[in-house]
């Protein structure tokens, strides 16, 4: 089960480490991983991120906003203010039931971007160009100008 074996790693890593870099650092991973597994990785991206802010909630430092209210809090009732894991009560049973909310109802709900469909590749990318009023590629179409194939060199 990918969910599975996903969800405990990442929740694990984002309670001690702030989410952004948590999901930036397992986007290639996750996405090599769906690629082997046979998974589209649209099926897997999203709990990805879900998976990082609740496991935010398991300690005081999981996410910034749970700082931010500890300092309201310290400043408001001029008390010392919570423990790392003074909301690890809270915080883990509504990361479990997230969990268990993704694995019931994602597979059915997210789409799969399967080969073939439009932002399936993560290499294919659209590309805006302007051109000049009287430049040499006004009047033609994308084929007659040779920027139908153009090859990246950084991509490869």
């Amino acid at each position: 089960m990918p969910l599975n074996r996903m969800f405990w790693p990442v929740a694990f890593l984002s309670s001690f480490l702030n989410n952004t870099p948590v999901v930036a650092t397992m986007i290639p991973a996750i996405y090599s991983w769906s690629r082997k597994i046979g998974i589209s990785p649209s099926k897997l991206m999203i709990p990805l991120s879900y998976t990082a802010i609740l496991g935010g909630t398991v300690t005081l430092i999981g996410t910034s906003t749970n700082l931010i209210v500890n300092g309201q809090y310290q400043t408001l009732t001029g008390e010392p203010g919570f423990s790392l894991f003074s909301i690890t009560a809270v915080g883990l049973p509504v990361a479990i039931a997230g969990f268990l909310f993704m694995w019931l109802f994602f597979p059915k709900l997210l789409p799969d971007r399967t080969q073939g469909q439009v932002f399936s590749n993560v290499r294919e990318f659209t590309l805006e160009v302007s051109i000049a009023p009287d430049g040499p590629l006004v009047g033609k179409t994308i084929e007659q100008a040779g920027l139908r194939h153009l090859l990246c060199s950084v991509c490869t």
